[in-house]
């Protein structure tokens, strides 16, 4: 009965074929993962509409530890294993010294879970991870165009990521921040091994998915 109320509270948000569609992909998600693809000019990326209040920069990875230290809802997904480097990057929004939001960027390929690799060429730039604490969420504090002009100095005019098809919410949300649908891709779980596959939009975009050694 619990299972039914939950799939009828997603029903009256999504629609029913959504929430059944999205109830299938996560039974399926053991042995397939399938993503849309999504591409945006990064000049359009950052921009709320008004001038934030807040100080932004690139952080360094002592600021994200601190950050974790400080607030324990960030999980630690949200941090990188290494230092940033030249073909890594965090920019990040500071109230009162103190990060509290950033978004990741890379420039190579980078990890994206299950044993799998993304894989993209220029001008492309893969979108990591983006987090807002919690207390500072809904103020629209995050401003990306310092980063912007960044990107586009080396040589990276547009972002790329995937969300999973049944993950609507985040979908919309990328939709409403300007994201198009470059196509779609993903892959096979047969063991340990993995068997990708995308679509002829998601090759345009230079994205694949590909197993890491």
């Amino acid at each position: 009965m619990r299972r039914f109320a939950e799939l009828r509270s997603e029903a009256r948000r999504w629609g029913w074929a959504r929430a059944l569609y999205a109830q299938l992909m996560v039974r399926l998600r053991p042995w397939i993962v399938l993503c849309r693809i999504s591409t945006q000019a990064l000049a359009e990326f950052g921009r709320n509409g008004a001038a934030s209040p807040a100080a932004h920069r690139f952080a360094t990875q002592l600021e994200l530890t601190e950050l974790l230290e400080r607030m324990p809802d960030v999980d630690k997904g949200w941090l990188p294993e290494t230092e940033p480097d030249e073909l890594s990057h965090c920019w990040a929004a500071f109230v009162d010294g103190k990060i509290v939001s950033f978004a990741w960027s890379a420039y190579k390929n980078a990890p994206a879970g299950d044993g799998m690799m993304v894989g993209f060429e220029t001008p492309y730039v893969y979108g990591r991870n983006v987090y807002t604490s919690r207390p500072f969420r809904g103020q629209h504090l995050f401003d990306g165009s310092g980063a912007v002009k960044f990107h586009a100095a080396n040589g990276h005019t547009h972002a790329i990521g995937f969300i999973e098809t049944h993950n609507f919410a985040s979908w919309r949300r990328a939709r409403r921040m300007g994201d198009q649908l470059g196509g779609y891709a993903g892959y096979l779980k047969i063991g340990q091994f993995r068997i990708p596959f995308r679509t002829p939009g998601a090759k345009k975009h230079t994205f694949r998915f590909y197993q890491a050694k």
